[in-house]
């Protein structure tokens, strides 16, 4: 003999239960607070080193130390944060991330390449200049 299965308190309960949250909604503030304050000193570091060394043609590795690894960490909180939204997470759980990493992406997306064109064509300048002493 089969028991009978209740399907309706069963589709009930899984859309009644949500998850625990990954951490409090106290922490979510510091983490969103911390993080944006973080970035924005990551950003002054890197237009002012940007801005001192790239129009001389030096500090590539400098340069390419502040923008991909900042990138992977900015990608990784997407990630992460898109996670908790699929996963039914509270607000204050997967908005922190998905901001953070959204507007470090963006940011990469658009400095990046920016910052290589400009480093490869001051490397195409310090040439010429180089082939014109030589003449």
């Amino acid at each position: 003999m089969i028991p009978f299965i209740d399907l309706m308190s069963i589709a009930s309960a899984a859309q009644n239960s949500t998850p625990d949250p990954w951490w409090p909604a106290s922490l979510s503030g510091m983490i969103g607070g911390l993080g944006g304050g973080a970035a924005g000193l990551w950003g002054a570091t890197l237009g002012v080193t940007a801005g001192i060394l790239v129009p001389k043609g030096k500090g590539k590795l400098a340069i390419r130390i502040l923008v991909y690894p900042i990138a992977l960490i900015g990608l990784a909180a997407l990630i992460v944060g898109f996670i908790g939204w699929r996963k039914d997470q509270p607000y204050g759980v997967w908005y922190p991330l998905v901001l953070l990493g959204a507007i470090l992406t963006i940011q990469i997306a658009w400095i990046a390449p920016f910052l290589e064109f400009t480093l490869r064509k001051v490397e195409k300048r310090k040439l010429e200049a180089e082939e014109l002493r030589r003449s």
